[in-house]
């Protein structure tokens, strides 16, 4: 049952209390910004005195370019204003927050609760949430400055989280194994979640070892195939306790980490070590292979079958892990004799992304491609090629009945060889 707030609940002589950025937070969103605002400014001004030729095309992407600079500038202008006018107001009947271009205020009896946004790349933010669901949240963020009085007001605030959290950790204890003594009941979630934990950080080892570590014997790949049935068998073999998509204040374990990680290592893992002719063969093994994954999750998860758009966003991106195991194993489960084809490399170059490089090599014509091949490599193969390497061409006819074709190392016997 929440508690009825009211004005006397944070009565205070020290009330209002005016609290803005730190120091530290508001010398980052100032230089940030006005880097920013300097930068689109300048590509701005370069293009007005420097217009583009007459080619449309070159109007066209001047343009383009002009207002992704405009756009830069209003984002450091506006961190620069968030920076100093950003402020909240604490009085003893409510609070009030003042952006650049708004001011909103709540009144502590209109206020039912409060949450706590964690955010990976930013400061933290609190969310208080309205009496009135038609009435706006209103977010503050903790750049603030503040004091143990701030702390205190903003503590007498019911914590909807926690509220949550205990009412799911109730819900288990009412639920799963009501046959056992308390103690032994305890005792047995308590392992299952430090299970359901491994499960999850396995996913992330795998995800630091697909980028840093040799796969011997395709162990690997063999365990990113795995991860995901095993993370579905322990849903179905663990009910009601494990589940897929759980809410955020859930104290029943989340598995899905589990069940759609593998899948994009092994899309990454073969988009850079395996390719295809042609793309209907690997649209049949991503449908072929992440459908049955999804429909595997949903029977094995009653919670899950209720999340329909989750559901239906996890079948979008199982697709990923049919494309990237279908073609693994497409590769590793052919029986048939690889044609092999011999190719000079022509050059190598590399594309970086925000997260993640990916490392080519051109090589000559060969087989069926009649003209210079631009061929995605491992780092390592990457590394160990120079510009005028003797390489081969593999073309396999996969154990889907999906052509594929690896740039390798060539056979002895495939290697020129100097006259005596």
């Amino acid at each position: 049952m929440l508690k009825q707030l009211t004005p006397e609940a944070f009565e205070s002589p020290g009330y209002p209390r005016t609290y803005r950025v730190s120091p530290g937070w508001k010398l980052f969103l100032v230089c940030f910004g006005v880097l920013f605002a300097l930068g689109g400014v300048v590509s701005v001004v370069a293009v007005i005195f420097h217009p583009p030729d007459d080619a449309s095309g070159a109007i066209r992407a001047t343009l383009f370019v002009s207002a992704i600079s405009a756009g830069f500038a209003v984002l450091g202008a506006y961190m620069v204003f968030s920076a100093v006018m950003y402020r909240v107001v604490l009085t003893a009947d409510g609070v009030e927050l003042t952006e650049p271009f708004r001011t909103r205020r709540l009144s502590c009896v209109e206020i039912q609760g409060r949450r706590t946004l964690r955010n990976q790349q930013g400061p933290r933010s609190l969310l208080l949430i309205p009496r009135d669901a038609a009435a706006k949240k209103l977010r503050i963020s903790l750049m603030l400055k503040t004091d143990p009085t701030f702390d205190a007001w903003v503590a007498q605030l019911p914590d909807l989280d926690q509220q949550e959290l205990a009412q799911s950790e109730r819900e288990v204890a009412e639920t799963l194994y009501q046959d056992l003594m308390p103690h032994d009941r305890k005792a047995r979630i308590r392992r299952l979640k430090v299970i359901a934990q491994w499960v999850n950080w396995a996913g992330i080892a795998l995800a630091v070892g697909a980028f840093l570590l040799p796969d011997y014997h395709h162990l690997l790949i063999g365990v990113l195939i795995a991860l995901p049935w095993i993370a579905i068998w322990a849903v179905a073999r663990f009910q009601p306790l494990y589940r897929f998509d759980g809410r955020r204040n859930d104290a029943h374990p989340d598995l899905t980490l589990g069940l759609i990680m593998p899948g994009f290592l092994l899309m990454v893992g073969a988009l850079t070590d395996v390719h295809t002719l042609d793309w209907a063969g690997p649209l049949m093994l991503a449908v072929g292979g992440g459908l049955p994954l999804t429909g595997a999750a949903l029977l094995a998860d009653p919670w899950f079958r209720q999340r329909r758009v989750s559901a239906i966003l996890v079948g979008i991106f199982t697709l990923a892990y049919g494309f990237g195991a279908g073609l693994e194993i497409d590769v590793l489960a052919d029986s048939t004799k690889p044609s092999i084809y011999v190719t000079q490399v022509l050059g190598k170059h590399l594309s970086r992304g925000s997260k993640s490089t990916t490392y080519y090599l051109t090589v000559a014509p060969w087989g069926r491609i009649t003209r210079n091949d631009s061929i995605s490599v491992s780092a390592a193969r990457y590394r160990a090629t120079s510009t005028g390497d003797t390489l081969c061409v593999y073309l396999g006819k996969g154990a889907f009945k999906v052509p594929w074709y690896q740039l390798r190392g060539c056979p002895e016997a495939y290697l020129p060889h100097e006259s005596q």
